[in-house]
């Protein structure tokens, strides 16, 4: 990865949302909620209360829009700053099966020798929507999201993009790589670049826009993110979770149509999570269509739509997440949900 640029158009995404806010929320619970808050449930229980909050205030006092619009097809007149505002209200007002569906597949198969690690999975997600996949270590997720955005080829199966069939083994697949963003684990920022560098230089190089365009969008999601004091300084001189937040940009920065999320969090420092976890909550306030994989349950019932959850290649579940968290269906969904609780 050092040795070689790769201009994949989704490397990373972060953004902070008013983290004062849910903890004020927080520091008003009554006395009894105080008390219970000692153990170990209670504790989890206001985690998801503090995130939900973090949702509501931010509706209460909005941010500046992160899904950033390529700022040239405005200024040509190419797309209308009213209508850009239009398509970015995702209030609601219709339900999320209701949209289009905006990325699918259809018998996707992935094998690695002999042994299948994605078996036949059927997966459809519309616009506006968070999918959150869950599931065992090993179960496929990552090479989901990796079969998604086309660094996987598929044995079988297929992907569809906007109505689009990409059939396994076209050369079309590459085009996945244009209109979908993946963060990743480990950053994959490039060390001997900026921040300002790392930030423009897929949207210079592959997108072709105009330098001084690249800098002033970089510029203020940079801003947005807390971070446009670090732009003359390199990876190695950020903080993981600010490294995560600079990635986060980067992605956005190529306009993706969705974005694919692979245990964002999974490197960082616990004080680190939250900040990271803040951007995504914030992308999906704004109606970014997402797939996220993660380990973090509180964060996955707070920002999902839909739960996928996964198990040996297969899709096991499929429900909302307040059902999949409290009456889940499957066994195998409540013997994996059993492995994050508690008993003294």
């Amino acid at each position: 990865m050092e040795t070689e640029i790769s201009l994949n158009p989704g490397l990373n995404p972060g953004l902070n949302l008013d983290v004062d806010a849910a903890d004020s929320i927080t520091n008003t619970k009554s006395s009894a909620a105080t008390a219970a808050a000692s153990s170990a449930a209670a504790a989890t229980a206001a985690l998801h209360d503090a995130l939900v909050a973090s949702v509501a205030a931010s509706e209460a006092a909005p941010l500046e829009d992160l899904v950033p619009v390529n700022p040239e097809l405005i200024a040509d007149g190419v797309v209308a700053a009213s209508d850009v505002a239009a398509a970015m209200d995702v209030s609601g007002a219709e339900s999320v099966s209701a949209r289009t569906v905006q990325l699918a597949t259809q018998g996707l198969v992935k094998s690695y020798g002999a042994e299948p690690i994605l078996d036949g999975i059927n997966l459809q997600v519309h616009q506006g929507e968070v999918v959150v996949v869950l599931g065992p270590s090993g179960c496929g997720k990552s090479t989901l999201l990796r079969c998604l955005i086309g660094l996987e080829a598929l044995d079988a199966g297929s992907i569809i993009l906007d109505g689009e069939e990409l059939k396994a083994g076209a050369a079309s697949l590459a085009k996945l790589q244009r209109r979908l963003g993946m963060v990743f684990q480990s950053y994959d920022l490039f060390p001997h670049l900026t921040i300002m560098e790392n930030v423009t230089l897929a949207p210079r190089i592959v997108a072709k826009v105009k330098p001084a365009v690249a800098a002033a969008e970089a510029e203020r999601l940079l801003k947005r993110v807390g971070l446009w004091e670090k732009r003359d300084m390199y990876p190695r001189q950020l903080s993981g979770g600010q490294r995560q937040r600079v990635a986060i940009v980067r992605a956005l920065c190529m306009h993706p149509e969705v974005m694919l999320f692979d245990e964002v969090t999974a490197a960082l420092d616990p004080e680190m999570v939250r900040e990271v976890l803040d951007v995504v909550l914030e992308l999906a306030r704004q109606g970014l269509t997402m797939v996220i994989v993660t380990h973090e349950m509180q964060f996955a019932r707070a920002i999902a739509d839909r739960i996928v959850f996964l198990d040996k290649g297969k899709v096991v579940e499929e429900s909302d997440p307040e059902s999949f968290f409290t009456a889940p269906r499957s066994k195998r969904a409540q013997e994996f949900l059993q492995t994050f609780t508690f008993n003294k």
